[in-house]
């Protein structure tokens, strides 16, 4: 990958960000994401500190000298792979700017339709409910549904300890404290208390498959928070049994929501049915129809 990362020129704005896009545009298919000159865009509003409207607002401003060396050294980072959410620390999800390090999997837009299919069960009627986010990461399940829901208990659930941090930082700046209790513990070990919705983006990537990954996910991102085992189902088996053994960990009626690759889905189903006999399962779609998960629904 023979690509010049000093992709800015001393002059403005505008000539910064066509540089910079330039750049990323032109990387090797194994790292370039797809939406270079978005990527570009982000990274230079990160080293100016403005925001969207700023930098389309002022295109003709100077781009200081100190703040081309912050972007150069971003650019080269990002064109050895590092994925722009770890260059900048953030990433949004469900419209939250939510804190990220290399401890967490960067929350994916993909996953925003398990939140939003929570919420289809978690009617806004002023009664306390509460939800497990198993396997929590950031907190972008957990925050996203209690931001929505305010009178929603979230327990964010991680067995990382640096992970269970991040969602703690992140549950403080969106103000949620008192509604999202984070607890680190093996998958519902740490839960206290019966859920109405369990939600579940746990790794499920096949071992043999993680080699083949693009080089932001497979040499950036936490290895724990992708390996699935064999078949990419072994963390969910492990869900699943702790749940058939733990009845109690839901309520009745309930919902169980979780997250997998589309070719997994029937497979998921089953092992779902096993350990939910009463449970009737929907798969969940993302916005253009790709199945992205399942829904179990257990009657009272």
């Amino acid at each position: 990958m023979a690509v010049g990362c000093r992709a800015t020129v001393p002059g403005t704005v505008a000539a910064t960000l066509r540089a910079a896009r330039a750049t990323l545009a032109q990387l090797d298919s194994v790292v370039r994401s797809e939406s270079p000159g978005l990527d570009a865009e982000v990274l230079l509003r990160t080293v100016l500190g403005w925001t969207r409207e700023e930098l389309l607002a002022r295109t003709e401003a100077p781009v200081a000298p100190q703040q081309r060396r912050q972007l150069d050294g971003l650019l080269a980072r990002r064109a050895a792979g590092e994925p722009v959410a770890y260059l900048t620390g953030f990433k949004e999800f469900m419209g939250l700017a939510l804190a990220v390090s290399p401890a967490v999997l960067i929350p994916r837009p993909d996953t925003e339709c398990l939140v939003e299919r929570a919420l289809a069960v978690l009617p806004d009627d002023g009664r306390r409910r509460v939800v497990a986010d198993v396997g929590t990461g950031s907190g972008a399940i957990g925050i996203g549904l209690a931001v929505q829901r305010p009178m929603l208990h979230a327990y964010a659930l991680d067995s990382d300890r640096r992970a269970c941090d991040v969602a703690i930082a992140n549950a403080c700046s969106h103000e949620v404290t008192e509604r999202v209790t984070v607890r680190c513990g093996d998958l519902l070990a740490p839960l206290p208390e019966s859920a109405d919705v369990i939600v579940a983006n746990l790794p499920y990537i096949p071992s043999d498959v993680l080699p083949t990954l693009s080089v932001p996910v497979r040499d950036y991102e936490p290895r724990a928070a992708l390996d699935g085992g064999d078949d990419g189902l072994a963390v969910y088996r492990r869900l699943l049994g702790q749940l058939a053994a733990r009845p109690g960990s839901l309520r009745r009626p309930g919902h169980v929501l979780c997250e997998c690759d589309p070719s997994q889905v029937e497979a998921l189903s089953n092992l779902a049915r096993e350990a939910l006999p009463d449970a009737v399962i929907e798969v969940v779609h993302e916005l253009a129809g790709r199945a992205q998960g399942i829904h179990a629904r257990v009657r009272a």
